[in-house]
């Protein structure tokens, strides 16, 4: 069997690449809770918080400084209904960490 090179820009190889896991392949979750200082464990997954944004921030901080590349946000919320309203409320705890993780990290 023969593996043909056609694709020899750097670019596009790094892009189809088989077999490369980096920094830049992962993902971590951050899960957000309404109110300010609290922390609460997530017994399902081990080392995994949920935190309120201002503690969040600390937490994505020290992710950072880890080089951690991406991350993904998920919300708890006390208003929770069929059509998930809460989730285009401007005042809602995940809103509310996207506005401040914006300001506080895409200016820097």
């Amino acid at each position: 069997m023969k593996r043909f090179r056609r694709l020899r820009n750097p670019k596009i190889r790094n892009f189809i690449r088989e077999h490369h896991l980096s920094s830049y392949d992962l993902i971590q979750p951050f899960f957000v809770l309404e109110g300010t200082k609290k922390q609460e464990t997530i017994d399902s997954m081990p080392g995994i918080k949920r935190f309120s944004v201002d503690l969040l921030l600390k937490e994505i901080e020290s992710y950072v400084r880890l080089e951690g590349k991406g991350g993904i946000l998920f919300g708890l919320s006390s208003q929770k209904d069929a059509l998930a309203k809460n989730s285009y409320n401007p005042k809602s705890p995940v809103a509310q960490a996207i506005k401040t993780i914006k300001r506080i990290f895409l200016n820097s």
